[in-house]
């Protein structure tokens, strides 16, 4: 974050995943509220670190003006990764975030990424994982425009365009 944006709150963690070999995958995202209920600044970084040569590279960075990236489960495995992520939005409304999930899945420097279709009010957990033969697994819990979290679980095959989403 930049000196200015320190005193404003914001969103935005830092999840990361370590193989049998000692090479990890770290997402970071972030975003700023610069008013209550308007976030902006939104931006997704995706490095990894080779354990044998010791060194931090930078594979993907994306930005989200509008709103704010989340990380919050990450899987690697064979050199892919899955991993799951909440953007946020600004309604415009005091405390009027809206929130979906994101999924990307493959290889750190062009992985896929599908977003959920709908915005809810609040995406509550999320969580990834990686199977040894490359398939990507996701499953998030999120509140609609009532107050019931409906849960839902997708898988990512390398051979689809796009995952296959089911609730539960």
């Amino acid at each position: 974050l930049t000196r200015r944006e320190r005193g404003r709150p914001t969103i935005g963690d830092i999840v990361a995943a370590i193989d049998d070999s000692g090479d990890v995958v770290a997402i970071r995202g972030a975003g700023s509220e610069d008013e209550p209920g308007y976030w902006f600044g939104g931006r997704l970084r995706v490095e990894t670190y080779d354990a044998a040569a010791r060194t931090w590279t930078r594979r993907l960075t994306r930005s989200y003006p509008d709103g704010g990236i989340d990380p919050k489960g990450i899987d690697v495995t064979g050199g892919r990764f899955s991993a799951a992520l909440v953007e946020a939005r600004s309604t415009g409304k005091l405390d009027g975030r809206d929130s979906r999930v994101v999924v990307l899945t493959g290889r750190p420097g062009n992985p896929r990424s599908w977003t959920s279709p709908r915005w809810g009010h609040q995406v509550v957990t999320a969580t990834a994982a990686i199977t040894g033969d490359g398939v990507g697994a996701a499953s998030w819990q999120a509140v609609g425009s009532g107050r019931t979290a409906r849960s839902r679980f997708a898988t990512w095959t390398q051979g689809r365009a796009r995952p296959s989403v089911h609730g539960l």
